[in-house]
């Protein structure tokens, strides 16, 4: 996508294989960005569910503009390497972090501290490399210093959620540090926010209500004012509005899209 002031637009799509990463992905291809879109596609010993896989991952190559990496993380290498090919495509614009496990179903107690790093490595440890990663690239142009940096975090951020004390603490980790991050990028134009879903429509929440022995995750939306879950689309669409011109002046929000669930 040529912008009206200058080179293609790129973004970096952290958990672009599945849920609320891959809507993300997807919309802004379909809006002419450039994607560079990344995934682990392998499993993560103590994650008590399947992650990504690289046939899913590979399917949003099909996509007009949309380049994809199999990248942790957890390695801020890999996402350094992640960064170099968005600005091989044109300017990276924007950088979206998406990627996030879920481990609870326990007391807080009872929790291991293994578990408890690897929400810590995943969730948080993995916002903050892809972001450093971004910011070297939009930070190099003194003339030019623009761009947006989204995080996904959780409603479990402001609200406690039942045996899910570690997850809910790397969730608040990532709200506090994406508004200190805007803070500290006074005198720039590249804004950072983070984005709070509630229970939304993934496979996060499918592992989780096996966390609670649920049926099935549709049992969910009784805790949300809307009575529905969340659609990984309607998260995407808010991604995009804080990506558009409308929103240049919004810096270090925590927008919450949880269907009424802090008010239960």
């Amino acid at each position: 996508m040529e912008s009206q002031n200058g080179p293609t637009k790129v973004a970096i799509v952290s958990g672009a294989a599945r849920g609320i990463g891959r809507a993300i992905a997807t919309e802004l291809a379909a809006q002419g960005w450039r994607v560079v879109a990344i995934d682990i596609c392998d499993n993560i010993p103590l994650v008590p569910y399947p992650l990504s896989s690289s046939e899913e991952l590979q399917s949003l190559s099909n996509a007009n503009g949309v380049e994809t990496m199999e990248i942790d993380v957890r390695d801020p290498q890999a996402c350094a390497k992640a960064a170099k090919l968005a600005e091989s495509l044109g300017q990276l614009t924007a950088a979206i972090a998406c990627a996030g496990v879920i481990i609870g179903g326990e007391p807080a107690w009872l929790s291991t501290p293994e578990s408890t790093r690897i929400l810590f490595d995943v969730n948080y440890f993995g916002v903050i490399n892809l972001m450093q990663a971004a910011l070297a690239s939009m930070l190099q142009n003194s003339q030019d210093r623009q761009g947006r940096l989204i995080a996904i975090s959780s409603a479990g951020a402001k609200r406690p959620l039942n045996l899910l004390s570690h997850y809910c603490a790397s969730k608040a980790a990532v709200s506090a540090y994406m508004s200190n991050l805007a803070l500290e990028l006074s005198g720039t134009s590249i804004t950072a926010n983070a984005v709070s879903p509630g229970s939304t429509a993934t496979p996060i929440l499918e592992a989780s209500a096996k966390l609670y022995a649920l049926a099935s995750e549709e049992e969910f939306k009784v805790h949300h004012t809307t009575k529905r879950l969340i659609s990984p689309s309607e998260v995407a669409e808010s991604v995009l509005f804080l990506l558009s011109d409308a929103a240049s002046s919004i810096t270090g929000s925590e927008l919450l899209i949880d269907g009424g669930l802090r008010l239960t």
